[in-house]
């Protein structure tokens, strides 16, 4: 066992504190960003006091949480897991561990406040758990069952995504009521079951106008088409969410 010296101690608590505590009034954001290897320096000189491994390892997940380079934002997609693979393990950390850390976040497995990019004891036991639920038997690594099932669970729930957002256009109904003859025309009708309904104009079978967004107030819509129409005749649909619900014809 080391004799660990006041004055040691002093000297590891201030090197930490220099490299962890952003001091604004000296450095900008960007100087404070920690690299591995300032991370894995601090962890070193943790290591040569006798310092509890336990204690290293939240070190090392707060420190690692201060990197910018790492993404922290949960994906409302399947995007991030293809970052997941299966080199990833206790003491890793990047943005393969925050993908990881998000998806297990989203499963309600991993309860830290946010995405690190550590690869720590919360994060094991986070896909432990998971793995557990899911009645898969790989040690706590990552093989190929668990990127299978993290693939197919996220598949199901875009494919609900999807039908839910199909339920809402086949629910909608929008029309076209009215067209004024002014050279701007405008362009008024109803729709039910949808708070915005989208505007197509087209003219010899070109799309010569679009607009997204137009407010239903009272199950009421109107729009100004801001380009002049000449003579011919000219196709108006409207659309709510990219489906086509109703179409008029008119003739200039």
């Amino acid at each position: 066992m080391k004799i660990v010296t006041l004055s040691s101690l002093v000297l590891a608590f201030m090197f930490i504190f220099a490299v962890s505590t952003p001091v604004s009034a000296v450095y900008d954001q960007q100087s404070t960003q920690l690299t591995d290897g300032q991370i894995q320096a601090v962890v070193d000189l943790l290591k040569s006091f006798d310092v509890e491994s336990t204690v290293i390892d939240k070190v090392r997940m707060t420190l690692g949480s201060k990197k910018s380079t790492v993404s922290t934002k949960v994906s409302n997609g399947c995007g991030y897991i293809g970052k997941i693979n299966q080199k990833l393990s206790r003491g890793t950390s990047g943005e393969s561990v925050s993908a990881l850390q998000n998806f297990l976040k989203e499963q309600g497995t991993f309860t830290y406040p946010k995405a690190t990019g550590y690869f720590g004891p919360i994060t094991q036991e986070a896909l432990n758990a998971w793995q557990l639920k899911y009645g898969i038997s790989e040690g706590g690594a990552i093989g190929s069952k668990t990127l299978a099932k993290m693939g197919y669970l996220c598949q199901v729930k875009e494919q609900t995504k999807q039908k839910e957002q199909k339920k809402v256009v086949i629910n909608a109904v929008a029309t076209i009521s009215s067209i004024s003859d002014a050279e701007n025309p405008i362009v008024e009708g109803t729709a039910e079951n949808t708070d915005m309904v989208d505007l197509m104009v087209y003219h010899n079978g070109s799309k010569i106008y679009y607009v997204t967004g137009i407010e239903v107030e009272d199950e009421q819509w109107s729009h100004t088409i801001s380009t002049d129409l000449d003579d011919g005749a000219y196709e108006i649909k409207v659309l709510v969410k990219g489906s086509i619900l109703d179409r008029k014809t008119i003739e200039r």
